[in-house]
């Protein structure tokens, strides 16, 4: 048996056809979904974890802030991914 190949004779031939993507408003909006809850997700565990360092940082003033800080920007970062996810859910009944 020969399992040489010519690859290209292969290439040259039109049996070899490529997947196509067709990316329709659907498909496109699925995935800015998709984007928007996992970063909402992750938003919502930095949360937590900043939660956890401002219980373990024992009144220390620097960890306090970090902690206090951390929480801020991540409860801004949730407010966006909400409000990303809302507009484009909206946006996607709209057409």
């Amino acid at each position: 048996m020969n399992f040489a190949y010519n690859f290209s004779q292969i290439l040259q031939e039109d049996q070899v056809t490529l997947p196509r993507a067709v990316l329709d408003s659907n498909s496109v909006g699925n995935i800015l979904q998709i984007v928007f809850s996992l970063a909402g997700g992750i938003a919502l565990l930095i949360i937590t974890i900043a939660g956890l360092r401002f219980v373990v940082s024992n009144g220390d003033p620097n960890g306090v802030a970090k902690a206090k800080n951390t929480i801020i920007y991540a409860t801004l970062g949730l407010i966006v991914c909400i409000s990303g996810f809302s507009i484009v859910t909206f946006l996607l009944r709209r057409i």
